[in-house]
């Protein structure tokens, strides 16, 4: 029972700073925070092709090229090749609020996401 009351205790902590119902065409322009629990990501979409982030605390931002795909009015895949040489692939539901992240050859990550206050 308690392995099953810590995931759930987190995934109801974090859905209650999510910001649900937002389209993708919403989200150009706006610092969104990105939760995984161990990793957070504030991400600014320029557009579909250009994004800026910076995980955590640290005040250094990088400027990425991206490839993003609306998969529908509320759903985004998007992909680039990160500063340590390796893949990345986000995965917003920005209806939901739902997450997911796979940077390189490390396991998927499941978060969620809310605007920047």
């Amino acid at each position: 029972m308690k392995k099953l009351f810590f995931p759930l205790f987190i995934f109801i902590t974090l859905s209650a700073f999510s910001q649900p119902g937002m389209k993708t065409k919403d989200i150009f322009n706006k610092e969104l925070t990105y939760n995984f629990g161990s990793l957070i990501i504030d991400i600014t979409f320029s557009s579909d092709s250009t994004l800026s982030w910076k995980e955590g605390t640290t005040d250094q931002i990088t400027h990425e090229k991206c490839s993003s795909f609306m998969i529908d009015d509320h759903t985004m895949m998007t992909r680039w090749y990160g500063t340590e040489n390796f893949w990345v692939i986000l995965t917003s539901d920005f209806t939901t609020g739902k997450t997911s992240i796979t940077r390189g050859t490390e396991k998927m990550l499941n978060g969620i996401i809310s605007l920047k206050k």
